[in-house]
């Protein structure tokens, strides 16, 4: 009766011990390493949130092979029934399984962490260097476009000093040949007498006239485009037409003294009328050669200008796709290292859980190492209760009423197996939630990896794309730097012919002038002889005649009046 009566005592300790730690825990083992924890515990779901009845998200995969470790409720049982369970039948299973686990993510973290760190740095040091790239070719198109444009003011400096060149050049002449024609005729003016007012007049038409051999042209006929042509054909017939009045009123002159002076006077007026005539084609070509070449060169400069907008469009362009890879590059760091601080918290998580299940598992064995004390002491009281059978056998009665309490005690521990096979039922849906959500995990890094794939392909064609467009760009500045050299080339063998035309035909003007010159002198003095002789012969012609003095005295008079 009293051994009955200590285990009955001893029976209702554990069962108060059960109720004060009735957290059962399941650990989860896989093949592949990876363990996943499963708290029934209300302040775990509460820190790792969560529910109550089924479990979210694991710590990590679920697993193939369960390992209950009992809770005081089978040790209870046991205890009962008469069978206590050795300490070696579970504490080496549960050192080695969290020690192989502890090895195993250990590995496993180390190596997708060295994974994951190769992956980024690759593709940082691929995204650096085609950075660089495109930065240098695009300070290589840079400076060539500085070049181009460079080249292209050199080009517009040249011809406007050019240009300003053979404006002053024609001023220069227009102003002297002006002075020329002033001096001579005030020249004229004073050395000839009233009979010379014919002369003078042709003279100055003549000098006048002179000015057609190399015409002025204005600034404003260089900036004219060819449409204007219509204009300055109508200038020249309306000159031509001038220069044919005064040649008809120079004619009516010559007639008259050639009809007095005879054949030689006649002679002399008709190389005067072909030296007073100028070519028309030889003073309008050049002019027209001029206006074409400018009018090239200008339509070259604007096309110069597109050109250089063109490719200013196009550096634009380049800035603006680099912006946005470095948009995007910025993107995936972010997204990347918020990865990173996520498994970091992860990984933080899962430690904490795992110490604190090895201090509950310690706390449990240490619970365990206290049986076989207590089974040792179990013998020596029942060796008491042997020798105080006597004693006992007076508690008999208090023994059946404490039996029937047992019954009742029985039968509340078979409504906790029900509860604890209800618990097993939820722990195994739970289970099944967690593989559905480890084949969810699963199919999403498939996703991102094919993802990934995907943007390394774009990547690449993104680089195939820079690479043509820079050689297309590359071969186009190219050819138009041979273009621009063969356009300098021309215009340079364009302006030497011009001034060796320009050379050539005010060599021939002042040939010209200095001939006609001689040649009126020659009149001059042949006239001026020819009338003295008239004169002569005259007077002797009336002191032949013998007629009265005051008829000779009159015709003399007359005839000084009419010469």
């Amino acid at each position: 009766m009293e051994s009955k009566s200590q285990n009955f005592e001893f029976s209702q300790d554990l069962n108060l011990k059960s109720d004060r730690s009735s957290n059962c825990f399941v650990i989860t083992s896989r093949s592949a390493g990876d363990y996943s924890l499963r708290f029934n515990n209300e302040r775990m779901a509460s820190t790792y949130h969560l529910p109550k009845n089924t479990g979210n998200k694991p710590l990590a995969c679920t697993a193939d092979e369960h390992f209950e470790v009992p809770s005081s409720e089978f040790y209870n049982d046991g205890l009962r029934s008469g069978e206590v369970p050795a300490k070696t039948s579970m504490a080496p299973v549960l050192n080695g399984l969290l020690g192989e686990s502890d090895e195993d993510e250990e590995e496993d973290i180390s190596i997708s962490q060295d994974i994951s760190l190769n992956k980024r740095r690759r593709m940082s040091c691929k995204l650096r260097s085609e950075l660089v790239k495109y930065k240098e070719e695009l300070r290589h198109y840079k400076d060539t476009t500085e070049e181009l444009e460079n080249k292209y003011k050199k080009i517009n400096h040249d011809l406007c000093e050019m240009q300003e060149k053979h404006n002053r050049f024609m001023k220069q002449h227009h102003e002297e040949s002006s002075a020329s024609f002033v001096e001579d005729g005030d020249t004229y003016s004073e050395n000839t007498t009233d009979s010379d007012i014919s002369l003078q007049r042709k003279s100055t038409q003549i000098f006048h006239r002179g000015s057609s051999f190399m015409q002025v042209v204005p600034k404003e006929r260089y900036l004219r485009p060819c449409g204007n042509f219509e204009e300055n054909s109508g200038n020249y017939k309306k000159s031509d037409l001038r220069s044919q009045r005064e040649n008809k009123e120079n004619r009516g002159v010559i007639n008259y003294l050639g009809r007095k002076s005879g054949e030689d006077s006649s002679a002399i007026s008709s190389r005067n009328t072909n030296y007073l005539t100028p070519p028309s084609h030889m003073t309008v070509a050049p002019v027209e050669l001029l206006q074409n070449t400018i009018d090239t060169l200008q339509t070259e400069q604007q096309q110069f200008r597109s050109i250089i907008e063109q490719q200013q469009n196009c550096l634009q362009d380049y800035h603006s796709r680099c912006l946005r890879a470095q948009r995007v590059m910025k993107t995936q760091q972010i997204q990347i290292e918020k990865l990173n601080t996520n498994n970091r918290h992860l990984e933080a998580e899962i430690s904490r859980g795992f110490e604190h299940l090895r201090n509950k598992i310690e706390s449990k064995l240490r619970e365990l190492s206290q049986l076989p004390q207590l089974m040792k002491e179990e013998k020596t009281k029942s060796e008491r209760i042997s020798r105080d059978n006597s004693l006992l056998n007076e508690r008999i009665r208090s023994i059946q009423i404490e039996a029937s309490q047992m019954k009742k005690k029985i039968e509340d521990i078979s409504k906790r197996k029900l509860a604890t096979m209800t618990r097993l039922k939820a722990a195994e849906r739970d289970l099944k939630i967690f593989r559905n959500y480890n084949s969810a995990l699963k199919h999403e890094k498939r996703k991102l990896n094919e993802e990934l794939l995907k943007l390394r392909d774009q990547m690449q064609i993104l680089e195939n794309s820079n690479k043509r467009s820079i050689t297309r760009q590359r071969e186009q500045s190219e050819k138009q730097k041979r273009d621009l050299q063969r356009r300098i080339y021309e215009l340079e063998l364009k302006l030497n012919r011009s001034q060796t035309s320009a050379s050539s035909l005010v060599k021939e003007r002042d040939a010209l002038i200095a001939e006609l010159q001689t040649q009126l002198n020659n009149l001059v003095h042949n006239f001026e002889v020819s009338q003295k002789h008239i004169r002569i012969l005259r007077r002797h012609i009336y002191n032949m005649t013998g007629s009265n003095s005051r008829d000779a005295v009159a015709r003399n008079r007359i005839l000084e009046e009419t010469s």
